[in-house]
């Protein structure tokens, strides 16, 4: 366990991943063996808590920051250059019962040719995760992507240029909460809900450009609302979904329908 440890102020370069937080929870006692030692692992939760990675400038063409069963955590302010096909910032199985892993204000860019798997990616029973105020650009599929059980996150106020799957991407996870983000896809979509995903909340995101602007697919939706959308396909779409309230949403300019609902 790493209880209130700081890094920041650091620049690293390397061909792997910059910073990795990584910790177990180990159930029950294990015996365990590592090349000539032998010994038994007592059942605990070994899990990263209170790490903050801050102000740092990292460069990778791996996952620049990788987090794997880590709570209460903060990756703030931090300058991602990526030239791989990888992720900037990934959490993995950090279930969150103490408190939010937050990343905020962090800049996230390709710098390369390559098409970049996500930005941001929270995958996995990560819960009650909080997404605000980052800046994402450059040449990437999904620019934040909620996938499979990231459940109860926030994502709100980030800026994301040059996607072309999805800006923002929750697939198969419950209780989203997508507020105040600003999207301007390359191609793909602005913000997509799918696949047995719930939404609380679609509210006050601009996105501009590709196909759909705003869309769910086979999900959830209770508040869609103070949305605006222009130059899409589609400005808001809505296919074999629950929907509660979509109201005072302002779309312009789509090429095919402002809003589908089928």
């Amino acid at each position: 366990k790493n209880y209130n440890v700081q890094l920041d102020n650091n620049t690293i370069s390397t061909t792997s991943t910059c910073v990795r937080l990584y910790s177990v929870n180990v159930p029950k006692a294990v015996d365990w063996t590592y090349e000539e030692v032998t010994g038994t692992v007592p059942a605990g939760d070994y899990a990263i808590h209170n790490v903050s990675v801050t102000n740092n400038t990292l460069k990778s063409n791996n996952s620049a920051i990788r987090m794997y069963h880590a709570y209460s955590c903060k990756v703030l302010k931090n300058k991602v250059y990526y030239s791989g096909t990888d992720t900037g910032v990934t959490a993995l199985y950090s279930t969150d019962t103490s408190g939010s892993n937050i990343v905020s204000h962090n800049t996230i860019q390709n710098s390369s040719g390559k098409s970049m798997k996500a930005g941001i990616l929270f995958s996995g029973d990560c819960k009650n995760n909080t997404i605000y105020n980052n800046t994402i650009k450059g040449n990437i599929q999904n620019g934040i992507y909620l996938y499979n059980g990231a459940n109860s996150c926030k994502v709100n106020s980030n800026n994301i240029t040059g996607t072309t799957s999805s800006g923002i991407y929750v697939y198969s996870s419950k209780n989203a909460t997508t507020k105040g983000n600003t999207v301007a896809p390359s191609t793909g979509n602005g913000i997509m809900i799918k696949k047995d995903s719930t939404s609380l909340s679609l509210e006050k995101n601009t996105v501009k450009g590709g196909i759909v602007g705003i869309g769910t697919s086979n999900a959830t939706a209770t508040d869609v609302k103070n949305n605006v959308t222009s130059g899409n396909e589609y400005g808001l779409y809505f296919y074999n979904s629950k929907l509660k309230n979509v109201k005072n949403n302002s779309v312009s300019s789509a090429k095919a329908n402002g809003m589908y609902i089928g």
